[in-house]
């Protein structure tokens, strides 16, 4: 099992998803219907499919393959629902029904397909299907594809926040160069954009009127990390972030190392409760609320977020978890019920917090007198460190007999079980942080303990 706190084996983790990359757009391009041939558009996307552009990965064209998937799929459930309803097949059809609404319902186009539900699942699914096409297409002339195009109608790109698009904005490809949009048309345009073409250097927009937009480069790139601003966010406290991979750096090198490898563009989130997040078609893409978080959670944040990407890419490797819906386990985080997969990926991502927040308070404890952090940020600092502390040892236990009911597989215990041994190491400085805890924080963590005891003892008395 290759070690996963060593930054000399970072390279063959990432090189493990260019391989599940190449699977994966095998796998689709044997999934085309029988009629795609006859039909224009599918038939150019299949080309596109075994193009020269798709012969090497790139976070970009990992999220076109997962458009792709949506497209076929949707094909595919309304060819099912078609000929079930013909048979009439009134379970089945309320079936396929259900996983349409779930489809739709988990997209970014949930908010156009309440809009249609009015005339049923099935017929709100086949009116919104053009949106996923033309989305299929424009992807990957905008994003992948290096050469110039036009269409002879305009067509449809859906901005996607998670690579940076926003009302002022767009990001083309990877590497990723900046379009401004032209001021007096964002509510028209936004996030559905109509696209006729590119041409030297200049991307057209408009369904009526034509407009050239130079493509600029983005210009801010720290410690190999790109920041994707928006028009309007251009006096985005750059320091901060400036600030916080710098205490990474320096007071906890093992954190920084793995951002480096495996985070490549922060996205401003501006958005009241919207907290950070990523998605896991989209690796290396982390959008961080930079204007409701203090500093200590910029931190906690942009690491949390790197956990998730590394986690995606262990779960890209090898089967660790035998997926399914029971939401048998609590999760100390959510204080709700989870499946083995939000368990699982839960608790080694939040690892990552654990081993930040044990690295900062150590350099606290060893420096009284150091200049990094306030009073009131050091106090977090050590509250923090002992939260994940008690919330990643009461998952041990579930991660265990998940195994034992092969829920975890043999893979997948090998790799919890790096995590816990890491854990043991961090142990000596986490029993010092009590000591240091404010009674205010004290009384969170006593409070943390006594929950997770009842809901051990809760769950442990549906195993018997």
């Amino acid at each position: 099992m290759t070690s996963l706190f060593s930054t000399t084996n970072y390279s063959k983790i990432k090189n493990k998803i260019e391989s599940a990359f190449e699977r994966f757009r095998q796998q689709l391009s044997s999934e085309f219907p029988e009629w795609s041939e006859e039909d224009a558009l599918l038939s150019n996307l299949e080309e596109f499919l075994s193009s020269k552009e798709m012969k090497e990965f790139s976070p970009l064209k990992l999220h076109w393959l997962k458009i792709l998937d949506d497209l076929l799929f949707l094909y595919d459930v309304h060819e099912a629902y078609e000929e079930a309803r013909d048979e009439k097949l009134v379970a089945e059809v309320k079936d396929i029904e259900n996983e349409i609404f779930e489809f739709w319902n988990n997209s970014e186009f949930t908010q156009q397909y309440k809009e249609f539900l009015d005339s049923g699942n099935f017929k709100a699914s086949v009116k919104l299907l053009p949106l996923i096409e033309q989305q299929a297409y424009t992807f990957f002339h905008l994003h992948i594809s290096k050469k110039d195009f036009s269409f002879d109608e305009p067509l449809i790109y859906t901005a996607v926040p998670e690579i940076g698009d926003n009302p002022t904005s767009l990001y083309i490809g990877f590497p990723s160069q900046r379009v401004l949009l032209p001021e007096n048309s964002n509510e028209d345009l936004f996030p559905c954009i109509a696209i006729r073409g590119r041409s030297s250097g200049n991307l057209i927009l408009g369904n009526k009127d034509e407009c050239s937009i130079e493509i600029f480069p983005n210009s801010f790139n720290q410690s190999g990390i790109d920041l994707k601003l928006t028009a309007m966010e251009e006096s985005v406290d750059r320091e901060r972030i400036k600030n916080a991979l710098a205490i990474l750096k320096e007071l906890s090198p093992d954190c920084f190392a793995a951002l480096q490898n495996f985070t490549h563009t922060l996205i401003p989130v501006n958005e009241p409760g919207i907290v950070s997040y990523s998605v896991q078609s989209l690796p290396g893409f982390s959008c961080v609320n930079l204007f409701e978080r203090d500093f200590v959670d910029l931190v906690d944040d942009l690491i949390h977020e790197n956990g998730h990407h590394l986690m995606n890419h262990l779960l890209t490797e090898k089967e660790l978890i035998v997926e399914d819906a029971e939401k048998i386990f609590h999760s100390p985080w959510r204080n709700a019920p989870r499946p083995i997969r939000g368990i699982y990926h839960g608790t080694l991502t939040f690892f990552w917090a654990l081993k930040l927040f044990k690295d900062l308070s150590e350099y606290l404890l060893e420096n009284p007198n150091q200049q990094h952090f306030s009073k009131e940020q050091s106090e977090k600092i050590h509250f923090r460190a002992l939260e994940e502390w008690e919330m990643i040892k009461y998952c041990q236990e579930d991660l265990n007999w998940a195994h034992q009911q092969k829920k975890v597989t043999d893979a997948g215990k090998e790799v919890a079980e790096q995590f816990y041994q890491e854990l043991e190491a961090f142990t000596p400085v986490l029993k010092k942080l009590e000591a240091h805890l404010t009674p205010d924080y004290l009384d969170k963590i006593n409070q943390l303990k006594t929950r997770l005891a009842e809901k051990r003892s809760e769950f442990n008395s549906t195993r018997i």
